[in-house]
């Protein structure tokens, strides 16, 4: 399985070498398997503070797109509007990689919480 990210210069979860992508929040604990995630609440807020473009306060995520087509709208929109070292990544997933992932949209409809208008065309292929 792909994913598709893109950073800039002011990306928060920024690549590592030999680690990898590191979430701006590495020490808030979160599940996205909602059977093992105690607070639900503190998860939605996160989630929703992650996809609060004008958040400045680490979340434990790292955004990615499933679809490169979007994936590649998002890297021209940030070089248009100027960001400085756009990189579109391809990340493969293997099944043995320890990596927990969600949709957006799969979070939302189970958590039924709000998405704000400005990051909900994006979410319909974002994954954290």
């Amino acid at each position: 399985m792909f994913f598709y990210r893109v950073t800039d210069e002011e990306s928060v979860a920024a690549y590592v070498r030999g680690q990898g992508f590191l979430a701006g929040n590495t020490s808030s604990p979160v599940r996205l398997d909602l059977r093992l995630q105690n607070d639900k609440r503190k998860l939605v807020k996160y989630i929703q503070r992650h996809l609060n473009w004008k958040n400045k306060i680490p979340t434990p995520f790292i955004s990615a797109y499933s679809d490169l087509n979007t994936a590649r709208i998002e890297a021209l929109r940030r070089v248009n509007d100027g960001k400085k070292n756009v990189v579109l990544w391809k990340i493969r997933l293997d099944e043995d990689d320890d990596l927990k992932w969600a949709t957006i949209n799969d979070l939302k409809r189970k958590l039924k919480f709000w998405i704000q208008d400005n990051a909900f065309h994006n979410a319909k292929y974002e994954a954290l």
